[in-house]
């Protein structure tokens, strides 16, 4: 037979042959100079290490060729997989994938991909954060050879989201304690009073919190099942008026015919006393 061509593709080659006259057929042989194979009669033949392959011709009549044609190749060694990445970081919203190790010291690179065949040359940066679930690779890329390593190194992550942000408290009260009253939270989520923007207290979640003093207060979601909480609060401003002294009781000036009764004492400033007969609550 001719000599095949040969196409090196890092860690696979492929050889070529020619057209066989008519009444015969052209088999590869392996490294087997002497082979008798008639398994592959393929155009194509792919070889996985460097070595000398061999084809050799059959003739209809079962007579096969004195010699083999041999091709000796030599195979570009790709680069080396790199290990599995790790991942750290929050798994609320993202997770950050690092590196397990750093490329050898010579012509490698590393490189994220999101598919294990990838070829993407656009990240290759130590870390990686990401914000959808799902696998990851990491894949090595010599710069003199252009050989991809045969695999990819991988990941498997899961993101969880964040919850909605809360809508923000009604509130009720003008003397006194304030009400605050939430609304409903989607299933799953729970909704936690906080006094704090970024607060992670799981002690109040009632429909209804009562504050007895002015300030800022919060309402911040938790999902039930990752743990993860709202990126943000909703925030109500509540302004309590606290209530006026209880007056003096008031003393009995003339008690002939007509009582005349007399206030207690003098009020605080900004407070007014108003008599409200005998109704306790007036």
């Amino acid at each position: 037979p001719s000599t095949p061509a040969f196409a090196d593709n890092c860690y696979e080659g492929y050889l070529t042959r020619g057209t066989p006259p008519s009444g015969v057929t052209w088999y590869w042989q392996g490294t087997n100079s002497t082979g008798t194979s008639t398994s592959n009669s393929a155009t194509t033949y792919t070889v996985n290490s460097s070595g000398t392959y061999y084809i050799r011709a059959r003739k209809s009549d079962g007579c096969w060729s004195t010699t083999s044609t041999g091709l000796t190749v030599s195979l570009t060694t790709p680069p080396a997989t790199p290990p599995n990445p790790l991942s750290s970081g929050n798994s609320c919203g993202n997770v950050t994938l690092s590196w397990n190790g750093a490329p050898p010291a010579n012509d490698d690179r590393w490189y994220w991909q999101t598919s294990s065949s990838g070829t993407s040359q656009g990240n290759a940066s130590a870390s990686w954060v990401v914000s959808v679930s799902g696998t990851y690779y990491l894949r090595a890329f010599n710069l003199l050879t252009s050989c991809w390593s045969k695999f990819s190194a991988q990941v498997t992550v899961t993101v969880n989201p964040y919850p909605p942000v809360p809508s923000t408290p009604s509130q009720s009260g003008m003397c006194g304690p304030v009400t605050l009253t939430r609304g409903a939270p989607p299933p799953g989520i729970t909704w936690y009073w906080q006094t704090t923007s970024n607060g992670s207290g799981t002690l109040y979640s009632a429909i209804t919190h009562t504050v007895n003093s002015s300030g800022t207060y919060y309402l911040r979601a938790r999902n039930n099942n990752s743990g993860c909480w709202s990126t943000s609060s909703a925030s109500v401003s509540v302004t309590v008026n606290p209530y006026p002294e209880t007056p003096g009781n008031p003393v009995i000036q003339e008690n002939c015919a007509t009582g005349i009764l007399a206030r207690g004492g003098t009020p605080p400033t900004g407070i007014t006393w108003y008599w409200q007969g005998s109704d306790s609550n007036g």
